[in-house]
């Protein structure tokens, strides 16, 4: 069975929105940190009655009971091929391109957060957004989705890629906009995903072997790239040369750290703009530098290597993000720098939610979870 990529259980983000600041809650991968994954949410669940499908308009409802935008899936294809034969999906993984609607019915401009949204699988894991390179043809049909907020009135259309485990099936798409809530956008076509992974024939360029026959892969997973062959023995290696015990010890650790982050969390929510303290901001920003430093130097399975250094970027972004908030609070002007700080902290939740997939993908031969 091909390691997963993504995010099982540990999810994380924060932004700068009507308060100071909104951060959804960290939860961990092992003891001592609490949370509900949207995965957890949603469970097995499939098409059913009254769940939105394809093409059918999803309103989001505000806090104060109206409707403030409307979502639709348009169209979902999977797998998506027609990318830049320069880049492939990961072993064992392909990858599947939404088309997405949000129209603004509001009064005021809409913060709609397109890395928010994600696609569940049939095994209920989640996948989020990336960024992928289309062929030039693809682009001009549909344009990426354009991140940033729609303005009243105005509707915005465009492509967001994901990437999904071979022979698991796309079930669902939701949105979660906040630490507390989910809104699920369609319930996709139950077909199962293809074993083949890669550009068609015709798009692949001389000297790539992603155009290769496949056509005799439908049972086969782990076909997506040549050596595929070899994914069971590579796992049951990587299984017997990770150091359990100091594996456990590293993934307590970092739970404590996030644990730390998940009280940040909890007093960041009772910010507001205008009584800010620019002292505590500061404070806080120093806080998440400390957990960086701590966790840069922890001692490390070299299988977690790249886990431990997405973790070590994403609290220094955060760091770096609210020490920017710190000094504006100071100047009492922080909506000057809010769609800069946002834009910073998309980019370190992202990264701090692929350190996480790491991080289970590597610990799940351990049995830790």
């Amino acid at each position: 069975m091909a390691k997963r990529r993504y995010s099982r259980a540990w999810t994380g983000g924060c932004g700068v929105r009507r308060g100071l600041v909104t951060m959804l809650v960290i939860v961990g991968l092992v003891g001592g940190l609490m949370g509900v994954t949207a995965a957890t949410a949603l469970g097995q669940s499939g098409q059913s009655d009254g769940v939105p499908g394809i093409g059918d308009v999803v309103p989001f409802v505000g806090t104060e009971g109206s409707t403030l935008a409307e979502i639709t899936i348009d169209a979902v294809e999977d797998p998506f091929q027609d990318y830049d034969p320069s880049v492939t999906p990961e072993r064992a993984y392909h990858f599947v391109l939404l088309t997405i609607t949000v129209t603004n019915t509001g009064s005021r401009p809409f913060a709609f957060d397109s890395n928010a949204i994600a696609v569940q699988d049939g095994e209920g894991f989640l996948a989020r957004p990336l960024y992928l390179p289309r062929a030039e043809a693809s682009l001009a049909a549909l344009p990426d989705y354009a991140a940033g907020e729609v303005p009243s009135g105005e509707t915005v259309s465009g492509a967001l890629a994901f990437q999904i485990l071979n022979g698991t099936e796309a079930r669902t798409v939701v949105y979660l906009p906040a630490n507390d809530r989910l809104v699920v956008l369609a319930s996709l076509p139950g077909a199962s995903a293809p074993a083949t992974a890669g550009p068609t024939t015709s798009d692949t360029g001389p000297g790539t072997d992603a155009g290769a026959d496949t056509s005799d892969t439908t049972d086969a997973p782990d076909a997506a790239t040549p050596d595929a062959a070899g994914t069971d023995a590579a796992e049951m290696d990587a299984a017997s040369s990770l150091d359990c015990a100091l594996a456990e010890t590293w993934a307590t650790d970092t739970g404590a750290r996030l644990d730390t982050v998940s009280l940040l969390v909890e007093e960041l929510e009772t910010f507001d703009r205008e009584t800010a303290d620019p002292v505590r901001l500061g404070e806080i920003a120093e806080e998440f530098q400390a957990l960086a430093d701590d966790q840069a130097s922890s001692e490390t399975p070299p299988e977690l290597d790249a886990a431990n250094d997405g973790f070590v970027d994403a609290f220094e972004a955060f760091a770096a993000a609210f020490d920017v908030v710190a000094q504006a609070a100071d100047d009492g002007d922080i909506d000057a720098v809010a769609d800069a700080a946002n834009a910073d902290v998309a980019t370190a939740n992202t990264v701090l939610t692929d350190a996480a997939g790491l991080a289970q993908a590597e610990l799940a031969a351990c049995g830790l979870d």
